[in-house]
């Protein structure tokens, strides 16, 4: 199943260990609604198409992630293994933007770190603009990261009943995410330094949410 070689591949790049399947953690549409009525929903641009939910129950953490049959039908039709034109592109950064937080969540939940929803969103931000990269240079697609930076943090569209305070975090973590990128691409991609730029995304990767916006601020002065 496509969304478990995300995973794969996600844990591969960040080193993460592979002691979880995101495939038992999917829910279907039944589950889902109940789980939005615990409030429990991490919010997204596209619910209708990708949800992460997560509540604390006796100490402890639960997940369940949610892609909408549209998504993986699309997928599957469009394999993003063979390639990343316009059909499927779209698809492919909603189940990256659920895959993401769940792997990054899994991770740090570890009673002595703290973590933000800010964070999360940032860290997905992220990893939807390598994981396009690495696709589309597997694939010979054109690897000038400037067209795809604007595709993936401009005329973004949120649903109406996504709360202010939810599009003002997202604004901010799509404009972290869009100046971080950028210095990526113009010290590693460009140059094609792809194993530098996975060790620099790596580190990055296990910064806390302060450590990360601070590197993305230096690293802004060397656009």
């Amino acid at each position: 199943m496509l969304v478990k070689t995300l995973q794969q591949q996600i844990q591969h790049i960040y080193q993460l260990p592979q002691d979880l399947s995101i495939e038992d953690f999917l829910i279907n549409p039944e589950t889902l609604d109940t789980m939005e009525k615990k409030q429990c929903v991490l919010p997204s641009i596209a619910p209708h198409k990708g949800y992460m939910l997560l509540f604390t129950e006796d100490d402890e953490l639960h997940v369940g992630i949610y892609l909408h049959s549209n998504v993986i039908d699309n997928l599957r039709r469009y394999n993003p293994l063979l390639g990343l034109p316009e059909k499927n592109i779209d698809d492919f950064c909603i189940m990256t933007e659920e895959v993401s937080p769940f792997l990054y969540t899994t991770w740090k939940a570890r009673p002595e770190i703290q973590m933000t929803t800010l964070e999360i969103e940032l860290q997905a931000e992220v990893d939807k603009f390598i994981l396009c990269t690495l696709y589309r240079a597997q694939h010979q697609d054109k690897t000038d990261s400037l067209p795809l930076i604007d595709l993936l943090f401009e005329g973004y569209h949120f649903e109406e009943n996504l709360s202010e305070e939810s599009k003002a975090r997202y604004h901010t973590a799509s404009k972290l995410a869009r100046h971080y990128c950028h210095f990526l691409d113009r010290h590693y991609i460009n140059d094609n330094h792809i194993p530098q730029m996975i060790e620099e995304i790596r580190q990055f990767y296990r910064f806390s949410q302060t450590e990360k916006i601070s590197h993305i601020n230096r690293s802004s002065l060397y656009h």
